[in-house]
């Protein structure tokens, strides 16, 4: 069966979605894949308290682009949201952020 994705469009920056379009290249894997992995990695992180409840905003000058995750992903990641009192779009771009900004 099949992996069911959706489709996100969230204001970000090029800086953001470049590596994950770089590590899919590298890893010969859907966009979708590492994006929902990182966004995973980011809710595992705040389960075991690794990371601090701050949620970033997208600069203004940001353009809107669309990232595909897997269904599960964004089902975890709105209750997430939900639970925190923020956007879907700002949870997102705070997970690329942070799990970008610890790699370097």
């Amino acid at each position: 069966m099949a992996t069911k994705l959706k489709f996100i469009r969230l204001k970000i920056e090029d800086e953001l979605i470049q590596p994950v379009n770089n590590l899919a290249g590298i890893r010969d894997e859907l966009k979708a894949d590492i994006a929902s992995e990182i966004v995973e990695w980011y809710l595992n992180q705040r389960k075991a308290g690794h990371v601090h409840i701050r949620y970033f905003s997208s600069p203004k000058g940001s353009d809107y682009q669309g990232i595909w995750f897997h269904s599960d992903t964004i089902k975890r990641a709105k209750q997430q949201a939900e639970d925190d009192q923020q956007p879907l779009s700002r949870l997102i771009y705070t997970a690329l952020a942070r799990y970008f900004e610890q790699s370097i």
